[in-house]
């Protein structure tokens, strides 16, 4: 998910991750990257755990 998201990054894009629940991340602004940056960390430990 990382290197998909810089791919759009580099094309000028971005990604929206929608939250009904809570706050929208968006790669496109330096907290939404961070924001899934750790989402992606944290789903990637959650794989090696299982």
């Amino acid at each position: 998910m990382l290197a998909f998201a810089e791919e759009l990054c580099a094309r000028g894009g971005g990604l929206r991750v929608l939250n009904p629940g809570g706050d929208d991340v968006d790669t496109a602004t330096p907290m939404g990257s961070m924001l899934f940056t750790i989402m992606a960390a944290l789903g990637q430990m959650e794989h090696e755990i299982k």
